[in-house]
């Protein structure tokens, strides 16, 4: 698999930042402002870029047969003569099944649904269920801290992604945003979430339902082909190229930026110096004792031989690393 244009390594916040602001002498305006992030502790070789409906461990062998509905058909017999009536969309994928069936059944645990479909869709991805939305964020310290929190055996990674601004659709809350040469038709209803008219992935920006939400700066990306994982332009080979500012400040619209294993718990580190934390993403019980058994983890040293002017060791905290653990594929 060719890999998106370019690929860096990275082995601190600040020089990760400085790869983002290739302009000088522009302050904060050189820093990326359409870009959303995503991380992930393996790199997209092992975890390509496709939602969790799509993937091996979600829906994607009931996918094979069809990402998309299925027309049915009834023969009738009239007179000696055969009828078929065809019957449009009759059959959904199997992953939108599945999400209808959790409508149906979620209301038993929560009568606080909300009404707009792609908000339930949001709220099952949220609580596990796989679905065609990937998690995106964005600010790019939060995506770099889900890439190095855990999985101290592999390299993992960031992406940075910038959705097209035509030829595509965005969905925001409550409002179906249609990009087209002449300009932006606004209506108020939201495709449905299996819309025909949604052919490439597309954003979503759904409201924040939840503090992790919210201060997660979460934002997806729908893929109306879960099979298929986001590629850069370039990789597509469609040659087309979108008259966007940053497009042509970088170049390309899929970035990667690889964190080395024996990096991950030094840049860990200096996130938490910057108050990006698991208690800070996580702003719950839950949070707060995933941090603090970070925090006070008594495990062996972590060796870091990349890391320059410290003979070898992490800073402070890698006294106290996370223990090396394998988590399944991120949401």
């Amino acid at each position: 698999m060719s890999k998106p244009y370019p690929s860096k390594p990275i082995y601190s916040v600040h020089e990760f930042l400085q790869l983002l602001t290739p302009e000088k002498m522009m302050g904060a305006r050189a820093v990326m402002t359409n870009w959303i992030f995503r991380g992930q502790t393996k790199t997209r070789c092992e975890w390509p870029l496709c939602p969790k409906a799509g993937r091996s461990d979600g829906f994607g062998d009931g996918l094979r047969r069809s990402q998309g509905w299925r027309d049915g058909s009834r023969t009738t017999r009239s007179n000696g003569k055969e009828t078929k009536v065809v019957f449009p969309n009759q059959f959904p994928p199997h992953d939108i099944w599945v999400f209808h069936e959790w409508c149906n059944r979620a209301v038993a645990y929560s009568r606080e649904l909300p009404d707009n479909e792609w908000e339930r869709l949001a709220v099952a991805q949220h609580h596990g269920l796989a679905t065609r939305l990937l998690d995106w964020s964005y600010s790019p310290l939060v995506a770099l801290f889900f890439a190095v929190e855990s999985d101290y055996h592999n390299h993992g990674a960031v992406y940075a992604y910038l959705p097209p601004l035509s030829s595509g659709v965005k969905i925001d809350v409550h409002r179906f945003w249609s990009f087209s040469p002449q300009g932006i038709d606004v209506t108020t209803a939201d495709p449905p979430v299996d819309s025909a008219m949604i052919t490439e992935p597309v954003l979503y920006k759904p409201r924040p339902m939840d503090r992790r939400m919210l201060q997660q700066q979460a934002v997806f990306t729908y893929h109306p082909q879960p099979l298929i994982p986001l590629v850069s332009t370039e990789e597509k080979g469609s040659g087309y190229i979108r008259g966007h500012d940053e497009m042509r400040r970088f170049g390309t619209d899929l970035m990667e930026f690889v964190v080395e294993s024996t990096m991950k718990n030094h840049i860990r580190s200096e996130l938490e110096m910057l108050g990006v934390s698991r208690e800070s993403l996580f702003p719950d019980l839950e949070g707060l004792s995933a941090q603090l058994n970070h925090t006070y983890w008594s495990g062996p040293l972590q060796m870091s031989s990349h890391l320059p002017g410290t003979g070898g060791f992490d800073n402070l905290h890698s006294a106290m690393p996370a223990p090396p653990a394998i988590h399944p594929p991120p949401p």
